[in-house]
């Protein structure tokens, strides 16, 4: 039985970050496990890679692109994800809702005069 009960997901939530439903500080080991694996954050838009952004480039029709252009399109992409979030949790926050759904990305690029045709399947 004893072993049972040392077992880290026996009578908790998940392994990481479970919480006993006797104390709201969170099982002994899960807190030991989140503090040694705790995930580094780091800047995200340097995900979108040089070949992601020459591929963008191409379907737009460029031929060659300059060595300062990939930063330069990380930050207008950022700026631009930064407002079309906001601009999407103003609608959230209007219906009182706490998801964002598709309709919601749809209606902020419709603000922005970019309205996206053929995505109603999403909504």
């Amino acid at each position: 039985m004893a072993e049972i009960m040392d077992h880290p997901t026996v009578g908790y939530k998940s392994v990481i970050g479970g919480t006993s439903p006797k104390s709201s500080l969170g099982s002994g080991r899960a807190g030991i496990i989140n503090k040694r694996h705790r995930k580094v954050l780091r800047n995200n838009v340097e995900g979108i890679t040089k070949g992601s952004i020459r591929r963008l480039a191409r379907r737009g029709g460029v031929k060659r692109i300059g060595t300062k252009c990939y930063d330069t399109t990380r930050d207008v992409l950022t700026e631009f994800v930064r407002n079309m979030v906001r601009d999407a949790v103003c609608y959230v926050e209007y219906r009182g809702a706490k998801t964002v759904t598709a309709q919601d990305i749809l209606m902020a690029l419709k603000r922005r005069g970019a309205t996206m045709y053929g995505a109603l399947d999403l909504c």
